[in-house]
């Protein structure tokens, strides 16, 4: 066996002071539980992987607390990895905490035993020769990273890419399975959560603390989940790729796999070996990804966790899981007084290749915030954002067909399908994203329980709309002069499409008022 995490100092941190130190997996739970070194980054911890990384150390650190009835943090290095292997303790050699296991009778980090007794069947995921670790099987743009780009790859590598392969994977072709937690195969798992501020420590403590808190809330809604003893690391048990593991046998909590990976020591390189499966590692049936994931709001009437697309967590996005009501929080949506930052993010995924990681951090004051936790102030807010949600569609509509007249010169006949106004429009929809929330703070702190309600939603709707409307224009002056038309009809063209525009927003704005 080699490279056990709760013996070897196998994570390089860097912490606010800038220094470098190097931690075991207990000595990291030392440092995060604890306000002496303020972790600031992990060094070989790439941007997308983020998430997987956060969730299983908190999800991890709160089954472990919990096994071991303890509601404070331990406060060394080897109570830490007492608690840790305790959550183990039916394998005394600590092999699911090991990287490379040659007996394949017994469990690896995030490899399941082999029932086989053989890798016969497996194939080579990648080769030793290539210096490659793994990562999600299919990327993309916005990833910043592709399969094969990490040179030379040292072991802290392999443990964050197994972690979020095994964890954050979604269905990527036949007998190749995705996780639970997302709504489909190609879905995504979404990460909603309130901080105070990016430092890991508080972050890892505050969430633990939730889960811990939360615990039983989540037992009595999910009621299917064991109490006690429940399955908690799902790479401890046998795998034979053909039977799944029922919800009813697992922690609410639960770490999972959703992959057949071995790793071995091939002339002292490490090699990957993968088989496919008949079957996803946890047996669930049409419940759109809703586990109880501590970091997922779910749908309230689909019942399924919320999914992001190509666009990401745009503003029409967010406003949705914020306010229209259609999204229950998740048990780390609920602020504190001192947080003000909600962080957002999530792998997008599509048939057969993902849309890139998405992250998306918003300041929101404290008076929006008891908007947003308020039932009764968030269904007022509602309405309204809601509806400069659809105005802002209007308002690329206006902008589409003031160029298109530039573009086809017949205001009458205009051929919607025309795409050559797309840049511009994504040019809208990107300023339009920057300033939807900043502008909604600002108007709900223009409201006033005393305030006529009626007068309050028009005035400040009118303000959306005027805002719409100077984004526009800049937009559609700068494009104005930029697209291509026949010399002889330009000022034809481009008075049509002024009278487009301008009119457009005109009645646009007036609208309101009547």
């Amino acid at each position: 066996m080699k490279y056990n995490l709760l013996e070897e100092e196998l994570f390089q941190i860097k912490t606010e002071s800038g220094r470098k130190k190097k931690h075991s997996l207990p000595g990291l739970f030392k440092c995060l539980s604890g306000n002496d070194e303020k972790i600031v980054s992990f060094s070989k911890l790439l941007v997308h992987q983020k998430q997987a990384w956060f969730s299983f150390l908190v999800q991890l650190a709160a089954m472990a607390l919990d096994t071991a009835k303890m509601n404070t943090f331990p406060n060394s290095k080897e109570k830490w990895r007492e608690i840790l292997q305790n959550m183990v303790k039916e394998y005394p050699d600590e092999s699911p905490w090991h990287i490379i296991v040659s007996d394949l009778n017994k469990p690896a980090f995030f490899q399941p035993p082999v029932p086989e007794c053989s890798l016969e069947g497996f194939s080579s995921f990648s080769r030793p020769d290539e210096d490659s670790t793994i990562d999600l099987l299919s990327l993309a743009k916005n990833h910043d990273i592709k399969k094969g780009k990490i040179i030379k790859p040292e072991i802290e590598n392999w443990i964050f890419s197994m972690i979020t392969v095994q964890t954050m994977e979604g269905f990527s072709g036949r007998e190749n399975y995705g996780i639970s937690r997302m709504n489909s195969g190609y879905g995504s798992r979404p990460f909603f959560s309130f901080i105070s501020d990016f430092n890991w420590n508080s972050r890892f403590q505050r969430d633990i603390n939730i889960l811990l808190d939360k615990r039983e809330d989540i037992l009595k809604k999910y009621s299917h989940y064991k109490r006690n003893r429940g399955e908690k690391l799902l790479w401890i048990q046998p795998w034979d790729g053909k039977e799944s593991v029922s919800v009813n046998e697992l922690d609410p909590y639960y770490i999972e796999i959703c992959r057949r990976l071995r790793l071995v020591d091939y002339e002292g390189k490490i090699k990957l070996m993968k088989k496919n499966t008949k079957c996803p590692k946890v047996g669930v049936s049409n419940n759109g990804g809703n586990t109880g994931d501590p970091w997922a709001p779910v749908n309230i009437k689909k019942g399924s966790v919320f999914t992001i697309g190509e666009a990401g967590l745009r503003y029409d996005k967010l406003e949705r899981v914020l306010f229209s009501g259609d999204y229950k929080f998740s048990i780390c949506m609920k602020a504190e007084q001192d947080e003000n930052l909600l962080y957002s993010s999530a792998i997008a995924r599509g048939q057969g290749k993902t849309e890139g990681f998405h992250e998306r951090l918003i300041y929101i004051p404290k008076k929006a915030k008891n908007f947003l936790m308020d039932k009764g102030k968030k269904q007022k807010i509602a309405e309204l954002s809601k509806s400069w949600v659809d105005d802002a569609s209007s308002g690329s509509k206006i902008l589409r067909n003031s160029l298109l007249c530039i573009l086809q010169g017949d205001i009458d006949n205009l051929n919607f399908r025309d795409n050559r106004t797309d840049k511009w429009q994504q040019l809208y929809s990107s300023k339009v994203d920057r300033r939807f929330f900043e502008c909604l703070w600002e108007a709900i702190e223009t409201f006033s329980d005393n305030d006529d309600y009626e007068k309050w939603f028009e005035k400040e709707r009118i303000k959306w709309r005027e805002n719409l409307k100077s984004m526009a224009e800049k937009i559609f002056k700068k494009a104005r002069k930029g697209l291509p038309t026949h010399s002889a009809l330009k000022y034809k063209m481009t008075a049509m499409a002024n009278r487009r525009f301008y009119g457009g927003f005109y009645k646009f704005i007036k609208e309101v008022k009547n």
